[in-house]
């Protein structure tokens, strides 16, 4: 997203399925909502194209899902992005 200056967020989730968790797509579109939120239509959009274009190859993210926050219509909700690691970066 051309002109994001904003920090990327992203937790350590210890005890879930996935090792890290991050908010960033669900506060850049609230935060940039009223500006058009880089086009974006709904958080999820936004979620899925930051996701998109994460290099498909590479040595440490094998995965990452999108998470609804809370309950409701998916449109109107925020995502959070559980991101998972390769096993051989863990190992090593």
């Amino acid at each position: 997203m051309p002109g994001l200056t904003d920090p990327i967020a992203v937790s350590a989730e210890k005890g879930k399925e996935w090792e890290y968790v991050s908010p960033s797509a669900m506060k850049f579109f609230n935060m940039h909502k009223k500006k058009g939120a880089f086009g974006f239509e709904n958080c999820q959009a936004m979620a899925t194209a930051i996701i998109e274009n994460i290099e498909a190859e590479n040595d440490t993210i094998e995965r990452i899902e999108l998470s609804q926050a809370g309950q409701g219509d998916p449109s109107k909700a925020g995502f959070f992005m559980n991101i998972f690691l390769k096993q051989q970066f863990i190992e090593s």
